[in-house]
């Protein structure tokens, strides 16, 4: 019978497989793919599948993230986060950034195309580096699983401009700790989202 040490191992290893697998899959699959397609896409590869696999592994689903959390507390934590969000806000609006965004936005029912379709992506986003990767290494390396899930989070941002690119390692590691602080992917997500729906209504102005 394996030890809880084995265990965290066995499970730690197993998550790092898979996600890369899915991750590496989706990525491949989903370069040619219209947005709709990309979402829902998105959603089998990094919300669903990853939420199956947990339960097949015999995790709790809310030791991967999936519940309302903590309320944060760390000042320095929330300077910083608000800090990073209007930078990455502010260089939305360059030049690059306005002509790669402004190609994805639909002529007409743009709220509703935000709403509906970012809540998706962003939440299958969020649970799988916030959630099923980050809780998943976590008991196996502890504070050092947070660089980890960084890493391929920087990597999904590769074909986005020169600076959103260079932001989302700072923006990785600054969600990964507010939900190791939190105990939830649920804050990373309500602030992915709400940054992404700010840059989104202001492109739709410009």
């Amino acid at each position: 019978m394996l030890s809880v040490l084995q265990r965290n191992k066995y499970n730690a290893i197993t998550v790092v497989i898979l996600a890369i697998t899915l991750q590496t899959c989706f990525q491949i699959f989903s370069i040619h793919l219209d947005i709709y397609s990309f979402v829902i896409t998105a959603f089998f590869a990094l919300f669903a599948t990853p939420i199956l696999i947990t339960i097949l592994l015999g995790i709790p689903i809310k030791k991967v993230g999936m519940q309302r959390g903590k309320l944060l507390k760390n000042k320095l934590l929330i300077i910083i986060t608000i800090l990073l969000l209007l930078t990455i806000y502010l260089t939305s609006l360059l030049p690059d950034s306005v002509e790669y965004y402004s190609l994805k936005l639909p002529e007409e029912n743009l709220i509703l195309f935000i709403v509906t379709v970012y809540t998706i992506l962003y939440g299958a986003e969020e649970f799988f580096f916030r959630g099923f990767l980050l809780f998943g290494l976590e008991p196996w390396l502890g504070k050092y699983a947070n660089i980890v899930q960084t890493m391929p989070f920087f990597l999904f941002h590769i074909g986005k401009p020169p600076i959103e690119l260079f932001l989302s390692f700072f923006a990785g590691l600054i969600l990964g700790k507010i939900a190791l602080e939190s105990r939830s992917f649920i804050i990373p997500f309500i602030l992915h989202w709400v940054l992404g729906f700010s840059v989104f209504v202001t492109l739709s102005f410009i």
